[in-house]
């Protein structure tokens, strides 16, 4: 998801992804979101989906297992919290605030642009049942987490817990 594909890691999703599927004989499907044009058609299992509205995004990380996005600059990272509000879990770079968003149970962190590794993780992840059955569950307490009435809540008590 991204409109900015070699920054948000695009590339390197799309050739670890082939990867896996070539070494496991994996089946997956990999959807790219975002940016307005990408040939994408000698990948197999490889949907590029363009920019879509933020209703068919939704729709797609309902359907999806694993969402892996390891940008090589990353500000914040609000599309973590997304992807894991439902029940999906996480693959990112062990940098900026990344691995303060995907917590060791819910996914995978990277610390390099190596193809291999990455293919490793996400095979790990798609086949991780228990995972992704704790991630499923958890996904309600991650809304409630994330939603903008609890993060003005927590705010609220920051600014009125200063000292006047």
């Amino acid at each position: 998801i991204g409109i900015d594909f070699e920054r948000k890691g695009g590339d390197l999703v799309l050739n670890a992804f082939c990867r896996m599927r070539e070494i496991y004989h994996s089946k997956a499907q990999l959807y790219i979101a975002g940016p307005d044009n990408l040939n994408v058609s000698k990948f197999q299992g490889v949907h590029f989906l363009g920019k879509i509205s933020r209703e068919q995004l939704s729709e797609i990380l309902k359907k999806s297992t694993v969402f892996c996005m390891p940008s090589r600059f990353e500000a914040y990272g609000l599309v973590f919290p997304e992807a894991m509000c439902y029940g999906n879990l996480c693959i990112g770079r062990n940098c900026y605030e990344m691995p303060y968003f995907i917590e060791k149970d819910f996914g995978q962190l990277i610390e390099s642009d190596e193809i291999d590794i990455l293919a490793e993780k996400m095979h790990a992840l798609l086949q991780d049942k228990k995972a992704l059955k704790k991630a499923i569950n958890s996904a309600p307490e991650k809304r409630d987490y994330y939603s903008w009435e609890a993060v003005a809540e927590r705010i609220s008590k920051v600014i009125n817990a200063l000292p006047e």
